[in-house]
């Protein structure tokens, strides 16, 4: 970093950029969700920050306001379901995803059941765990996507609209 070009007297930490320092300083015991700015994966990478950690300049966040909601939220924003959605709205920038605060603001998520909802939670909190160990997810990702599939073909949402 250091060999790039740099204008005088600056060094490389100086040129990140820090959007919403007030707001996150003020939440900073809480988690929040993360995701790249761009990204070549062919899966989505959104993941969970815990508390007292600042993001980078190439990074999104995802503050919610019901901390209950981040793990559910965590697992639909990582879902199969969640990233075609996206993509049909725009999510593309050349050969990369690109998640942009713009086009997460304006994304719409199913209301999805209480039952529903509480079930992705549990699913998301075992990943985590299964992850610190590594052990298998992928049976646990698959029932996220069979959740979610099945919420649309039984209308399992407290309402039958998006938000």
């Amino acid at each position: 970093m250091e060999k790039r070009y740099l204008p005088q007297g600056k060094s490389w930490f100086n040129w990140m950029a820090l959007r919403n320092y007030n707001f996150l300083v003020s939440n900073l015991n809480k988690k929040r969700i993360y995701v790249p700015v761009l990204d070549r994966r062919p899966y989505n990478r959104f993941s969970l920050g815990e508390e007292n950690l600042l993001p980078s300049g190439d990074v999104v966040f995802i503050q919610s306001y019901n901390q209950d909601d981040v793990w559910f939220l965590l697992g639909f924003l990582n879902s199969t379901f969640f990233r075609n959605y996206y993509l049909s709205n725009g999510g593309r920038r050349g050969g990369r995803v690109a998640f942009t605060q713009k086009l997460l603001e304006q994304a719409k998520i199913p209301l999805f059941s209480a039952e529903i909802k509480n079930k992705i939670k549990e699913i998301v909190i075992e990943i985590t765990h299964r992850l610190g160990k590594g052990k298998e997810i992928a049976n646990l990702e698959n029932e996220i996507e069979r959740l979610i599939s099945k919420s649309f073909e039984l209308k399992m949402f407290e309402y039958s609209k998006l938000f």
